[in-house]
C-alpha cells in the first residue's frame, strides 16, 4: 500500500505524455534506480542526525538539516541518476521526457522511502506521507526535469539550466522540510502546506508548458517526415 501511489504517479505522467510515450521498461530502470539511491540518503540522514544535526529548537541546525542533510543529499543523488543512465542511453527528446523520467526517479526514491517508513512507524505515518512527503518529491522532480529537459535544447546554457534546476528541487524541498523539522511553534508547520500549495501550482505551469511545447516538436517532426516523403515519389 505504502509504494501504491508513488507507482500511479509514475503511470499518471506515461499517460500525459501522450504525444511521445516513453518506453516502460525505461521508466521502471529508472524507478528502480530512485529505489537504490535512497538507500545512501537514507543512511547519510541517519547518520547526520545521531550526530546532533537535528535540532529543532536551534535555527542554524534546521536550516542544516532542511536544506544539506535532507534536500541536498536526497535531490542531489536524483541529479546523478538523471545524468547518467538517461543521457547514455540519450532519452531525453524534450523536456517532457525529462519530466517524465525525474518523476520515475523521485517516485522511486518516495516508494523506497514510504515503505521503509510504513515498516518502522506503520500506517497513520504512511496515509500521512501520501498527502505530504510524496507531493514534495513529485515537485521537485518537476522543477528538476523541466530545466534538465531545457537544457538539452540551449547548448550553450545547458550547465546553467542543469544546475538551476538542481537548485530549484532543493530549495523547495528544503524550504518544506524547514516548516516541518522547527519546533519553535506548531501553528508554523501551517506554512509547508503553503509552500507545497505554490509549488503544485509551478509545477503544473511547468508540465503545461512541457506539454505543449512538445506537441509543438511532435507535429514539426510529423511534417517533416510528411516533407521527406513527397521529396522521395517526386
Amino acid at each position: 500500500m505504502a509504494t501504491i501511489p508513488a507507482f500511479g504517479i509514475i503511470w499518471l505522467f506515461w499517460y500525459l505524455d501522450k504525444h511521445e510515450r516513453e518506453v516502460w521498461w525505461q521508466m521502471v530502470v529508472m524507478a528502480i534506480l530512485g529505489c537504490l539511491g535512497a538507500i545512501p540518503a537514507l543512511f547519510f540522514e541517519k547518520w547526520a542526525i545521531l550526530r546532533g544535526a537535528e535540532d529543532g529548537l536551534h535555527f542554524g541546525k534546521i536550516l542544516l538539516t532542511a536544506f544539506v542533510v535532507v534536500a541536498l543529499s536526497e535531490e542531489l543523488i536524483k541529479f546523478l541518476m538523471l545524468n547518467t543512465y538517461p543521457r547514455w542511453q540519450k532519452l531525453f527528446h524534450s523536456r517532457m521526457d525529462a519530466i517524465v523520467y525525474a518523476v520515475c526517479v523521485s517516485m522511486g526514491f518516495a516508494a523506497f522511502e514510504s515503505a521503509m517508513y510504513a515498516w518502522l512507524y506503520g500506517l497513520p505515518t504512511t496515509l500521512i506521507r501520501i498527502f505530504t512527503a510524496l507531493p514534495v518529491h513529485l515537485i521537485s522532480a518537476i522543477l528538476m526535469g523541466y530545466y534538465l529537459g531545457k537544457g538539452e535544447f540551449i547548448l550553450r546554457k545547458r550547465w546553467q539550466l542543469m544546475l538551476a534546476g538542481l537548485f530549484a528541487a532543493v530549495f523547495f524541498h528544503g524550504l518544506y522540510d524547514v516548516f516541518i523539522i522547527q519546533e519553535f511553534n506548531d501553528m508554523l508547520r501551517g506554512v509547508s502546506i503553503v509552500i507545497l500549495i505554490i509549488g503544485a501550482a509551478i509545477a503544473y505551469i511547468l508540465v503545461r508548458d512541457a506539454l505543449a511545447t512538445e506537441k509543438i516538436l511532435h507535429a514539426e517532426t510529423i511534417q517533416h517526415n510528411s516533407d521527406d516523403n513527397s521529396d522521395e515519389e517526386e
